[in-house]
């Protein structure tokens, strides 16, 4: 559990610096939600669900905000999390499940030529 955790952390910022690095503007809002242990006891942040990142990018004078749930190795969508992406888009919105640096790139240069046109 520990080692994918670290996967995921790692994989979560690889993620952030190469998004970062195309789209200048792009404004972050990473979230955590989980069980976190606190003086002895597990508590849970956040709401159950929600993505590891927001991403705001600026495409002409409209601002797409895309949700990016980061799976290492063949890790799943929980039962929250498929409802959370269900939600996202049916109101339009694009969730992307990240399990590369480059498929994550892919799928936003495809979402923001398609807001382009």
């Amino acid at each position: 559990m520990k080692g994918s955790y670290h996967l995921h952390q790692q994989l979560l910022r690889s993620i952030q610096i190469e998004v970062q690095k195309i789209y200048k503007d792009a404004i972050f809002f990473p979230l955590f939600s989980g069980l976190v242990q606190r003086q002895g006891d597990w508590i849970r942040i956040g709401i159950d669900g929600w993505p590891d990142l927001i991403v705001c990018i600026p495409i002409g004078k409209v601002l797409s905000v895309v949700a990016i749930e980061v799976k290492s190795g063949e890790g799943k969508l929980r039962k929250e999390q498929i409802s959370f992406k269900k939600m996202w888009e049916s109101r339009g919105g694009l969730h992307i499940v990240g399990r590369s640096v480059d498929q994550v790139l892919t799928e936003i240069e495809g979402w923001v030529q398609t807001c382009s046109n």
